[in-house]
């Protein structure tokens, strides 16, 4: 299905951290993940020459572009606008009163690609992934 375009690839790591990669394929993808995941389980770095220690890997996402390039044009359908913007105003209002700066700094953070909050071993972007490849060692 995806076979002649490169995806994007986010790895998550037993530590909550992440990285992105692009790879030819998922098997490439899976290859060097697995690669990482065996150092770690080694107690290696996770570089030759690097003094850093690899970290287990435990979910890797496949994205069509770039996950931390949503909307970097900083533009969006006005009809998303409109629907989110009753609660930005909500959320940007005290006493009757709203706060410009907040609710531009609400407005701004639509474009954010980055979710404001997410569990360690999720996705820390607003992006929806095309799939999540299966880890043969879990």
């Amino acid at each position: 299905m995806w076979k002649g375009v490169k995806l994007y690839y986010e790895v998550i790591y037993e530590d909550g951290s992440h990285s992105i990669a692009q790879y030819d394929d998922d098997d490439e993808a899976l290859s060097a993940t697995q690669a990482h995941h065996d150092r770690a389980l080694a107690g290696e770095s996770a570089l030759a020459g690097v003094e850093v220690p690899a970290v287990r890997v435990v979910k890797v996402l496949a994205y069509e572009d770039p996950p931390g390039q949503l909307l970097s044009a900083h533009a969006l359908p006005q009809d998303q606008l409109e629907a989110e913007l009753p609660a930005l105003i909500a959320n940007s209002t005290q006493d009757g009163v709203v706060d410009l700066g907040v609710l531009t700094a609400h407005i701004r953070d639509l474009s954010n690609p980055f979710k404001a909050e997410s569990a360690p071993h999720e996705s820390k972007y607003k992006a929806e992934e095309v799939k999540e490849l299966s880890l043969p060692w879990q």
